[in-house]
């Protein structure tokens, strides 16, 4: 039984396996009534209640970690023509890799260059030693960014924005990102956090749709190895100075480690 449908009979099923990924074929007997909830079951139709929508998972294979990618349903069994219905339907239930798996799968990652930070009026910064900016100081922070990251992610399901919004603005404390494959974390100080950039792709076929989430950050990579998003960089010297919010001694941009916010590969 799935989906609260109970079936007939199992009347065929196969199953390869190759070199890059496997796939399986089961076929089967279920009422005619129950074609379309049973392909919705399998392949992850829409649950809507208030108006919100969440697509479920597509069905696992019994034996082997492949999910259904696509339900084929063929009249079987006597004909009423009265009703315009046959007895039953004869599914054929395909198994195999999804562009869209049930966890978070890394999509993309992109650098952008040449981004310029909303600046922030001097006279409200002093150094951690509580010395006032040269007047001539220009609006900090100075065009020191060099790049915009992003870290793109696909979901069968919508993320609760909750997980992330905690950290919009706020630095890492921590190397960062840890647990990305094959990127070097930057040092603390280096990633500013800036949002998230979500996008849903309605396809045709149940189940089909996808969320993608691209976690923005602006990076600071000047080679100086005290620059930061904490720290100024004095145009005379060229000497990067740790900085401060002269009304409370707090840090221009809250620090935390920016690595539990991001899905799990």
């Amino acid at each position: 039984m799935t989906g609260g449908i109970t079936y007939y009979d199992t009347l065929s099923e196969n199953f390869e396996v190759g070199q890059q990924n496997a796939s399986a074929e089961i076929v089967i007997l279920i009422p005619w009534a129950d074609r379309i909830a049973f392909t919705y079951a399998y392949v992850g139709g829409v649950v809507t209640t208030f108006g919100l929508e969440a697509f479920q998972t597509p069905a696992i294979h019994p034996d082997i970690s492949i999910y259904c990618n696509n339900v084929h349903c063929e009249p079987f069994g006597d004909y009423d023509p009265v009703n315009l219905t046959w007895e039953s339907c004869r599914a054929t239930i395909k198994y195999g890799p999804v562009a869209w798996a049930t966890n978070p799968q890394h999509l993309d990652i992109s650098i952008v260059t040449g981004l310029e930070p909303k600046p922030i009026d001097p006279s409200h910064i002093v150094t951690q030693d509580g010395a006032a900016l040269p007047s001539d100081a220009k609006a900090f922070p100075r065009i020191h960014v060099t790049s915009e990251l992003r870290i793109k992610y696909s979901f069968y399901t919508s993320v609760n924005s909750a997980v992330w919004k905690p950290y919009i603005g706020q630095v890492n404390s921590q190397p960062f990102p840890t647990g990305v494959t094959g990127m070097t974390p930057w040092d603390a100080g280096r990633v500013l956090f800036v949002g998230v950039e979500t996008d849903r792709t309605v396809a045709a076929q149940a189940g089909g749709d996808q969320y993608s989430y691209a976690f923005r950050f602006y990076l600071n990579e000047d080679p100086d190895p005290n620059a930061g998003w904490n720290s100024w960089l004095d145009d005379t010297t060229g000497i990067w100075t740790p900085i401060q919010f002269k009304t409370n001694g707090n840090p221009i941009y809250a620090t935390t480690d920016l690595n539990p916010m991001l899905p799990t590969q």
